[in-house]
């Protein structure tokens, strides 16, 4: 039987404390959905970080700052 707990462990982790790449990557795709303005880096920036703390699901993260 294979042993699951640690990998689990692993992913719930890397969910509650998200690297600066997996920030950065999330706020780009905010980014993108948001037609690309510029000036608001740091908004997708912080509303990436806030998501990915939060563990936020992927139909609340689709509907982010769509207008």
């Amino acid at each position: 039987m294979p042993h699951l707990g640690g990998g689990l462990l692993k992913k719930a982790d890397q969910m509650a404390n998200p690297t600066k790449e997996q920030i950065t990557l999330r706020a780009y795709e905010i980014w993108e959905k948001n037609g690309n303005p510029s000036g608001r880096d740091l908004e997708f920036y912080e509303q990436a970080e806030k998501e990915l703390n939060a563990g936020a699901t992927e139909d609340e993260k689709s509907e982010t700052f769509l207008e």
